[in-house]
């Protein structure tokens, strides 16, 4: 695999594996995508910075663990990566959005943007920081069931 579709790969995962997590009510293990190093922050939390894959992955275990099993049809839909490689560094920049249905029936969508540092090492590539620039999040349209084309 080429270090372009191995970067891609990490980014998908993330959002593949915190999606789960959101609706099966269990907490993501985050631990085989993050540097031993890694830098996380939000802007939804004023770029608070939590420093270390174990601060890291325990926070989304904390902030995932808020909403598990809150949320149905949990998805994220990222669009192509910029992704700049240099060496055993990248520079990562995805534009995503992300949405949800309360058991309510209300439709959540978050709107932002992943910049992402990676490295690799031994061959693998790790996210070494995560900025999450949240730019809108939509709460209100009420949602009905499918129930197939007419």
């Amino acid at each position: 695999m080429s270090d372009y579709e191995a970067i891609r790969s990490v980014v998908s995962a993330y959002c593949h594996i915190t999606d789960r997590a959101a609706e099966n009510g269990e907490t993501p293990d985050l631990t085989a995508l993050f540097h031993p190093e890694a830098i996380l922050s939000y802007s939804f939390e004023g770029w608070e910075k939590h420093v270390g894959r174990d601060a890291v992955v325990n926070w989304y275990h904390r902030y995932l663990g808020k909403r598990a099993s809150f949320y149905r049809f949990t998805r994220h839909k990222i669009f192509e990566p910029y992704i700049v490689i240099s060496g055993d560094a990248a520079e990562v920049s995805t534009h995503v959005d992300a949405d949800s249905v309360d058991y309510s029936g209300v439709l959540k969508v978050m709107a932002g943007r992943y910049d992402d540092w990676l490295v690799k090492v031994d061959g693998k590539w790790l996210i070494k920081e995560r900025q999450g620039h949240i730019h809108y999040i939509f709460n209100g349209a009420s949602t009905q069931p499918f129930k197939g084309w007419r």
